[in-house]
């Protein structure tokens, strides 16, 4: 059965109300360059680390029988382990991918990222797996995964508002089409990252040996726009016109306040004015 679940950060949703983007209006696009891999010593250990660099890449079983995948590209590839991470991005680099692209065949690895790590910016990001063994899909990138990784960001990891994460990933599609993934799968990025929109579609595979959690979207009702006409004394009015002595209204409850539609957030402004108005003429009138 196919089961879609779809993400929007909080931030990104204000910034498309406001009309804003997440990326600057005059972009300075990156060319897909040669993948790469690099070791990071960690304290745990040291780290392999797959850096795609806006190159498409495909995953599959390593041709040697040893235990971990080919990652691959037209090309060239590169043998990894099976605690291997694999970024669709790149690594602490100005300007922006247009797209990255991961798909997963076959092998194992640890991490499946469609962004990149620490600074890095993607527009879209596309992560699918289709067979293989995976600890964790996500489609955002990562800011605080990594220490020891020879950038600014990584010696120090960003701890600022999301919304301006150096990690950046514009949108993000996973698609988990078969194969194992054994703890994560997630739209978004990882720690302090910003990801404006992700979606997740599961169509199939092996989601049985981790606790998952989603939520379910659906309309629902968070301000009325109709209700009671009141005056600026907030006394509720009849239909002709004039006051009905002793009903006072403020907030929600009432119509007419904020025309036909309200800008978001004035509703707080709203409740507080006339509420203090209505409990100052209620107190008056009861006097």
């Amino acid at each position: 059965m196919k089961k879609v679940l779809s993400f929007v950060a909080g931030t990104a949703l204000l910034m498309a109300m406001c009309g804003m983007s997440a990326f600057a209006d005059e972009r300075t696009y990156l060319d897909p360059s040669t993948p790469e891999k690099v070791t990071i010593a960690e304290a745990k250990g040291d780290q392999e680390v797959v850096f795609a660099n806006g190159t498409p890449i495909t995953i599959v079983e390593r041709t040697d029988g040893e235990e971990g995948a080919l990652v691959t590209w037209e090309g060239g590839s590169i043998e990894v382990g099976p605690n291997a991470h694999v970024f669709g991005g790149g690594h602490d680099h100005d300007g922006i991918y247009k797209t990255t692209s991961i798909t997963m065949e076959g092998g194992k690895v640890r991490n499946l990222i469609g962004g990149g790590l620490h600074k890095s910016q993607v527009e879209t990001s596309e992560v699918t797996l289709i067979d293989g063994e995976a600890v964790s899909v996500q489609g955002g990138g990562a800011s605080s995964l990594f220490k020891n990784c020879g950038c600014d960001n990584g010696t120090t990891w960003y701890a600022g508002d999301p919304k301006d994460s150096p990690c950046r990933v514009e949108v993000t599609e996973v698609t988990i089409a078969g194969g194992k993934v054994s703890s994560l799968v997630f739209g978004g990025g990882e720690g302090i990252s910003f990801t404006e929109t992700a979606g997740v579609v599961v169509l199939d595979g092996d989601l049985s040996t981790a606790p998952y959690y989603a939520i379910k979207i659906a309309p629902g009702i968070h301000h009325t726009m109709g209700g009671l006409k009141i005056n600026t004394n907030t006394e509720v009015l009849k239909a002709d016109g004039s006051v009905i002595p002793g009903l006072f209204a403020a907030g929600e409850v009432t119509g007419g306040v904020h025309g036909a539609n309200r800008l978001g957030g004035n509703a707080v402004a709203d409740f507080t004015v006339f509420g203090r108005i209505a409990g100052a003429a209620a107190s008056k009138y009861a006097a």
